[in-house]
């Protein structure tokens, strides 16, 4: 694994592949649970979707959900980011239905493990509010987003990078829905605080 690893530190993703699905195959039935077999199967879905592979990368982030569900109380915030990753590839792949479902099962745990006001919860919320925007469905996705929103403001610095580009994202998901004013409003609010960095 270790060759595996440095390769995907040199971005030589293809060779990385070839490292990581043969010390799969080296590991036996009893250890397909085990932590090193984990990191390795993961490792192989990464270097997939660095290539742009994302059906391979697809079914090897699906074996290692799989094994994370037989224990879930194991890592839960680990299987929530695979949710998640998923949830991104379902996306890349315009599969906007099943990004949904992952990103909701990603957030159901990030919020019993962090409380609803947790930075994974509101970054789990920005993505599902963009899928509702993918999917056509405005007013959900401006819905879900001042979700994400209220919590950031809550997390982060009034002139923080992060939150005016929250705050520029939301406003486009205002215009979006129709609420034009609130959209300006929020705009100004984001460009002027640009201005005072």
């Amino acid at each position: 694994m270790r060759s595996g690893q440095s390769n995907m530190d040199s971005a030589r993703y293809a060779e990385a592949e070839t490292d990581y699905a043969a010390a799969l195959a080296l590991c036996g039935p009893g250890r397909a649970g085990s932590e090193r077999y984990m990191e390795t199967l993961g490792g192989l879905a990464e270097a997939c979707r660095l290539q742009g592979k994302l059906t391979e990368s697809d079914a090897a982030y699906c074996r290692l959900i799989a094994n994370y569900e037989r224990s879930p109380a194991r890592q839960p915030m680990r299987l929530a980011d695979l949710y998640c990753r998923l949830a991104d590839l379902d996306v890349g792949q315009a599969e906007f239905g099943e990004a949904e479902q992952m990103y909701k099962r990603g957030l159901a745990i990030y919020a019993g493990v962090e409380g609803a006001g947790g930075r994974h919860v509101a970054e789990a919320l920005a993505k599902l509010a963009r899928v509702y925007a993918r999917e056509g469905v405005p007013a959900r996705a401006a819905a879900t987003y001042a979700r994400a929103f209220r919590i950031k403001q809550q997390l982060l610095a009034p002139q923080s990078p992060e939150l005016l580009e929250s705050m520029l994202e939301y406003s486009e998901l205002l215009r979006s829905a129709h609420r034009t004013q609130d959209a300006d409003r929020l705009k100004a609010q984001a460009l002027g605080g640009r201005d005072r960095t």
